[in-house]
């Protein structure tokens, strides 16, 4: 199996190769020898020579080494292989006089950025590599013409300009060039990208304002403390999302009063007006989710802007209702909900709703016990005792960081009833969830102890850990149930190793949608469990503030009254 590396390489092998239509030999030869030395060397694989077998991502150009040895003896002789790159160079435009060949040609931005890779590289491998010799990039005047040249011919449209850039920058963080290129060397490529970003942008490419603004903060570029944010207002007015994003981000830091050390040199929070942020917010809420809590809650605070609790709701509605793509967008819009449904029941911007909130509490991750005191108190819609443990647990997972239960927690905790997780949905859960393999992270959950180091009967969090041991089991015989044989093993596995999951399995009747489920006086007994913990919790609590109050009354009464008090 080929390494990420090696699969890189031989994904910029194929590209090149497609781009190249004359002499393919030559070029062939040439990836195959300088692509071989990156290969090593990152791996620090032994010195081979060329003729000994080629990278493991090359072997199915084995049966070709023979023709290419023969072809490379032709073009090297004396066995200088310096003639083969003088060769190349010379014809397609490596060199000065051959720029105005190459510009005659037209390649698309990731052939040239596959040339410019392929350049670096040979140039930044030096001597460490063995015994071959190669210049110093710059040592030669012509350098940075034959390097400006493959960029001149190979980019029209700013689109194009911003896509090489990226792809520069990406090649920069892929190959550690910062450690290989001295400061001359890597003062030349950020002045290209910075070049080339500048360019897309002056033709009202507002993503390329937004990027310009990235790399000259990650490397310290900027030349006053006005420029961040000149650049920030520039690419958000000519519509940058993430430009108007960062701007209300870092206004939300400095009214926060939060640690500016992500910002690095492209901080300006203390000079964004609240207004100003606002108004970026709100541009940004159509197309980005991230900025909506942010905004929501400074309106609702009244935190560095006037407070405005109907604008709020306003920015969470619309939130909640839109479709957003991004590895965040399925917690924001969560957090949104939980916003949301927080407003509704207390009346904050809209009229009071319990029967609003609990439903917009439901599609949250959390409910701060709201949904538990709905369904146990049955003010507003039946009791039901099933709905009120199962959104406690959830509440408990959130709070514990337990985030794949809350997600399992989310889909069955329905008081209708829970839907049976048939085997096609399990294959789905969490597919995207960071650190999880998709379809494979539900089965490696039901595999794994639940994280409970307490063994305390009375304990809420050990309560939790033996709730969601007996979920595990009627998940896992749904799954059985529904054809999922994976389920069916791992229940095998847990029947196997004790008589707990027997008592469990026994316990399991069908509900009224024909789902297997603990009976009602099972879910009436755990209702009677939770209510004495949050009892016992809050008289803690209320104590705790009694005490504390006692401790600030003796603080004020002077040392001399204190001593009359002793016994």
């Amino acid at each position: 199996m080929l390494s990420n590396m090696e699969q890189r390489i031989r994904e910029c092998y194929d590209a090149f190769m497609e781009a190249v239509t004359e002499d393919r030999d030559l070029w062939e030869i040439a990836l195959l020898e300088y692509y071989r030395w990156p290969l090593e060397y990152w791996q620090e694989k032994p010195e081979e020579d060329w003729e000994q077998p080629i990278p493991a991502c090359f072997e199915e150009l084995a049966p070709e080494l023979p023709r290419l040895v023969k072809r490379k003896e032709e073009v090297r002789p004396n066995d200088d292989f310096a003639s083969v790159q003088l060769n190349l160079e010379w014809r397609y435009g490596w060199n000065y006089s051959g720029i105005q060949e190459i510009r005659q040609r037209r390649l698309s931005p990731q052939a040239v950025g596959l040339l410019l890779e392929y350049y670096l590289l040979v140039e930044t491998l030096g001597d460490d590599c063995g015994d071959r010799s190669c210049r110093i990039l710059f040592e030669e005047e012509s350098d940075r013409k034959v390097l400006e040249g493959i960029v001149g011919h190979g980019v029209q449209t700013p689109e194009e300009e911003m896509t090489l850039a990226l792809g520069l920058k990406e090649l920069c963080e892929r190959w550690q060039l910062k450690e290989d290129l001295d400061e001359e060397e890597m003062g030349w490529l950020l002045d290209l990208m910075e070049h080339l970003l500048e360019s897309a942008f002056l033709y009202d490419c507002g993503e390329a304002g937004w990027h310009l603004y990235e790399l000259l903060s990650d490397e310290d570029r900027f030349g006053d403390h006005w420029e961040p944010l000149d650049l920030l207002r520039q690419a958000a007015e000519a519509g940058s999302v993430d430009a108007q994003c960062e701007i209300g981000w870092q206004f939300y830091t400095e009214v926060m009063k939060m640690p500016k050390e992500h910002f690095l040199g492209g901080y300006c929070g203390d000079e964004i007006s609240g207004e100003e942020a606002v108004h970026w917010m709100e541009e940004a809420l159509p197309h980005k989710i991230d900025m909506v809590p942010y905004l929501a809650g400074l309106l609702l605070d009244g935190k560095g802007v006037p407070a405005d609790e109907e604008r709020a709701v306003r920015a969470l509605t619309a939130a909640v209702g839109g479709q957003y793509e991004g590895d965040g967008a399925y917690v924001e819009r969560c957090t949104c909900f939980w916003m949301l449904a927080k407003c509704y029941a207390e009346g904050r911007g809209v009229t009071k709703d319990r029967r609003k909130a609990a439903e917009l509490y439901r599609q949250a991750q959390d409910s701060d016990y709201y949904l538990f005191d709905y369904y146990r108190d049955g003010v507003d819609v039946p009791r039901n005792p099933r709905a009120a443990v199962r959104y406690w647990m959830r509440d408990m997972c959130f709070h514990h960081g337990l985030l794949l239960w809350v997600d399992i927690l989310v889909r069955v905790s329905a008081p209708e009833g829970c839907a049976r997780l048939r085997p096609d949905l399990l294959r789905r859960l969490w597919t995207g969830w960071k650190q999880q393999s998709g379809e494979e992270a539900f089965y490696d959950l039901m595999c794994t102890d639940l994280p409970s180091s307490r063994t305390g009967t009375d304990d809420p969090f050990a309560r939790l850990c033996g709730l969601l041991d007996q979920e595990k089991v009627r998940l896992l015989y749904d799954g059985a149930w529904g054809g999922d044989s994976r389920c069916g093993d791992i229940l095998q596995t847990l029947l196997a190793s004790g008589a707990a999951t027997r008592e469990m399995l026994a316990q399991l009747r069908p509900n009224s949608n024909g789902v297997y489920d603990w009976p009602d006086a099972w879910y009436e007994e755990a209702l009677e469990s939770i209510e004495d913990w949050l009892a016992r919790e809050a008289h803690e609590k209320e104590w705790a503030e009694q005490l504390k109050d006692l401790e600030w009354e003796e603080e004020q009464v002077p040392a001399e009254e204190q001593e009359d008090f002793a016994f």
